[in-house]
């Protein structure tokens, strides 16, 4: 009983942040910095998702190491119309990059960074799947859905 208070908590938690926050996707990001889009066009596209979550699908092209240069691994995701994805993820977090390979379908979730067209059009995501629990929802949300949850009947029990 009490792994199921804690699964719809977390439901509630998660449901209640996501539907206030935009979610930038494939989609967008294909449709925003298309092969015809002007310069213009991308810099004020960039304007509109710089900083937003962001989940991104692609076909990997490369997977480097921190170096002198980056300190993050990356996973280099090719989209549709020369569009680069650079899934930037901690180098303590080894293990979610360890075994993809060249051509494999990879998916990155995190905030958007950085976007360049130096050589080809590409942006940057900073992914780091370990997230505190003040990142994902504030103190205010987690309280509403405890309230929730006990006006149901239910008693729960915050872990520190």
């Amino acid at each position: 009983m009490k792994n199921l208070i804690k699964a719809i908590v977390a439901f509630l938690i998660l449901t209640s942040t996501s539907a206030s926050a935009e979610t930038i996707t494939n989609t967008i990001i294909e449709a925003e910095f298309g092969e015809y889009a002007t310069d213009l066009q991308l810099d004020l596209a960039w304007e509109s998702i710089e900083g937003k979550h962001a989940v991104v699908t692609g076909k990997v092209y490369d997977v480097t190491a921190p170096n002198w240069l980056a300190k993050d691994y990356r996973v280099i995701m090719t989209l549709p119309n020369s569009i680069l994805i650079f899934c930037s993820i901690p180098e303590a977090q080894v293990s979610r990059v360890a075994k993809v390979k060249i051509n494999d379908t990879f998916s990155c979730e995190g905030k958007l960074e950085e976007f360049s067209q130096t050589f080809s059009k590409s942006l940057t995501i900073a992914s780091d799947i370990n997230v505190s629990s003040d990142d994902i929802t504030s103190s205010q949300e987690l309280s509403s859905a405890i309230a929730l949850l006990e006006s149901n009947g239910y008693s729960v029990t915050k872990n520190q």
